[in-house]
């Protein structure tokens, strides 16, 4: 299957590549700086390129069978929209390709899963320090959510480097308090929507308690 990734060099992002390749996807990256990627492989095509440039998104979804999206806010100090636009573009691009799998982290506390975030999440991490973080990644899920993909909204909570365990909690607008989860484990789960049905047109949280 070809799988564009975007947002491969993060560490969440890498060890996704890494998976999908392990798994004999061949995988494309749009990113700014490809050196960051710090690996190559016969199935990776990196494409040099900013999510921002509508040109740029086209020539990468094009021929794709799957999106997976993990993009990064630049600061946690100022507004963004690097979120929001860049899922907008690709969302524009995969309707004009005709490609139609979408799976896209956002983060945890938008929208219902607000109940599945602790007390000091949302009362004290989300306002004081992720505020700008949290509008850009609402405006993210209203361009995925207003679209005819075929889409899944991933919301994690805070991402470890902790070895996966591959037991982690799938909760699609229901209760229970999601604390951590393994980079790992994000990437597995993200991967194995590509071909799986149940979340499609969903937003669901993952994670351990």
């Amino acid at each position: 299957m070809n799988i564009l990734i975007v947002g491969a060099t993060g560490v969440t992002g890498r060890t996704l590549a890494e998976q999908a390749l392990a798994r004999g996807h061949h995988v494309t990256t749009l990113t700014r700086d490809p050196a960051k990627l710090a690996f190559s492989h016969a199935q990776l095509t990196v494409i040099p390129g900013d999510v921002l440039d509508p040109a740029c998104v086209d020539a990468a979804v094009a021929s794709q069978d799957a999106v997976l999206i993990l993009l990064s806010q630049p600061s946690l100090n100022a507004p963004s929209t690097v979120s929001s636009a860049g899922t907008q573009h690709i969302v524009q691009a995969m309707e004009r390709h005709g490609v139609r799998r979408l799976v896209s982290v956002t983060m945890l506390g938008i929208g219902a899963s607000r109940k599945n975030a602790s007390v000091l999440y949302n009362r004290l991490l989300v306002p004081l320090v992720l505020k700008h973080v949290m509008h850009d990644k609402q405006r993210q899920e209203d361009a995925i959510q207003h679209s005819a993909l075929d889409w899944t909204i991933v919301r994690p909570p805070r991402l470890t480097d902790a070895a996966a365990r591959a037991q982690f909690a799938v909760i699609a607008d229901g209760p229970g308090t999601v604390n951590s989860m393994p980079r790992g484990d994000l990437a597995a789960f993200m991967l194995s929507q590509v071909a799986d049905q149940r979340f499609v047109r969903q937003a669901v949280v993952v994670g351990y308690a």
